[in-house]
């Protein structure tokens, strides 16, 4: 917990900005919400952050095997700085949401912004 008296003081003015939107926007906080109003309001809002989306050498859909059979479902981005990908490093991405809210879809901005900064690949689970 930070012992600073107004934490908002250290963010950004775009982020102070951000946050103020989302409060004039007057919605109930999430733990009010059942899961399709956090679900839909979680998608409505997503794309605020949104950076754009860079050129990727590729982006695919995957299914990921389980031990116990089940398929997990996770999205692949590649970055473009080099068509070969052998040997790059592979960050895994978990997205926040206590598995409720947001999906690849919602974080396919993030992802692929990650791999092309970081000349990685990324694994969006």
């Amino acid at each position: 917990m930070s012992s600073h008296r107004n934490p908002h003081s250290r963010l950004t003015d775009a982020m102070r900005l951000v946050l103020a939107n989302i409060q004039r926007a007057g919605r109930p906080p999430m733990s009010m919400l059942n899961v399709q109003q956090a679900r839909l309001f979680y998608e409505m809002s997503a794309s605020i952050l949104d950076l754009p989306e860079p050129r990727l050498a590729r982006v695919e859909d995957l299914q990921i095997p389980m031990r116990d059979g089940q398929m997990v479902q996770a999205r692949l981005f590649a970055p473009s700085l080099r068509s070969d990908t052998q040997g790059l490093p592979t960050l895994v991405y978990f997205h926040g949401g206590g598995w409720v809210v947001g999906d690849n879809d919602t974080h396919m901005p993030t992802c692929a912004r990650l791999a092309h900064e970081a000349n990685a690949l990324v694994v969006s689970v």
